[in-house]
C-alpha cells in the first residue's frame, strides 16, 4: 500500500502540475552525495512511517444488511512522511529553477487537503471504491469510521526529525526541501469478514383451560 501512495503522489505532481513540473522526472531514491539525476527531477524520499495515534480507534465497524451483521476491525491510520527536493539539470540559474519546481510542488499539493480519488493508484484506489460501494448499498454504513480519502499535510516538519538534521546525517550540504505527510488507512481485517445473524426474538404462549380458569406459560 505504501508503494501505491508513492505512485499516487507522482501522479498528482505530473498530472496536476505546471509544465515544468509535469515534464520533470519523479524519483524516490535516497538523496545522498551520489544522487545525480540525468534530467530535471523531483525526488520524494520516504523517510518516516508511523501510526497516527490521534486517529486510533478501537471501536469495531458494524455493517447490517438484511438478516446479517458484518463486524470489521477499524483501520490502522499510518502517517508516511516524504522529503521533497528539486534537482535541476541544464540551463542557467539552477538554484532558481529548483525553487520554481518546489513552489509548484507546494502549490499543487497544498491545493488538495485530501488526495482526490481520481489520482489514487493500486490498493488505495480499490479501497476508495470499496468504501463508496458499501456506503451506496447500505444505509447502516457510517463513512466517518471507514477509511477516508488520503489526507495531505504540506510544509509541516515531521516531529521525528527536522530537515536540517536529515542532511547532516547524510553528511552532505543542506538543500531546500519540503516535508509532505500523507495518512493512509491500513486494513487489518482477514479477507473473509466475520458475519453474524441478527438476533430475532420469538415468544410462544401455551395455555390450558380448566373450568373458568386459564393458565398461560411463555417460552
Amino acid at each position: 500500500m505504501i508503494d501505491d501512495l508513492s505512485k499516487t503522489l507522482s501522479t498528482v505532481l505530473t498530472t496536476a502540475g505546471a509544465h515544468q513540473l509535469a515534464s520533470a522526472l519523479v524519483s524516490f531514491d535516497r538523496p545522498t552525495a551520489q544522487f545525480n539525476p540525468q534530467q530535471t527531477a523531483i525526488n520524494l524520499f520516504l523517510f518516516d512511517i508511523r501510526e497516527n495515534i490521534e486517529l486510533r480507534s478501537n471501536e469495531p465497524i458494524v455493517t447490517r444488511s438484511d438478516t446479517q451483521a458484518t463486524i470489521r476491525r477499524p483501520p490502522m491510520r499510518v502517517d508516511c512522511s516524504y522529503l521533497v527536493t528539486a534537482w535541476a539539470v541544464g540551463g542557467t540559474e539552477v538554484a532558481l529553477q529548483e525553487q520554481l519546481l518546489l513552489s509548484q510542488v507546494l502549490q499543487v499539493l497544498a491545493r488538495h487537503p485530501t488526495i482526490p480519488p481520481s489520482y489514487l493508484q493500486g490498493s488505495l484506489k480499490r479501497t476508495s471504491a470499496a468504501l463508496a460501494n458499501r456506503v451506496a448499498n447500505s444505509s447502516n454504513v457510517d463513512p466517518s469510521v471507514e477509511p477516508s480519502p488520503v489526507p495531505l499535510s504540506v510544509a509541516v516538519p515531521a516531529a521525528s526529525r527536522q530537515p536540517t538534521e536529515f542532511w547532516t546525517s547524510l553528511g552532505i550540504p543542506v538543500r531546500a526541501c519540503l516535508v509532505v505527510t500523507a495518512t493512509i488507512a491500513l486494513d487489518l481485517n482477514d479477507p473473509i469478514p466475520n458475519t453474524f445473524p441478527l438476533v430475532i426474538s420469538h415468544a410462544i404462549e401455551l395455555g390450558t383451560i380448566a373450568g373458568d380458569t386459564v393458565s398461560e406459560k411463555t417460552f
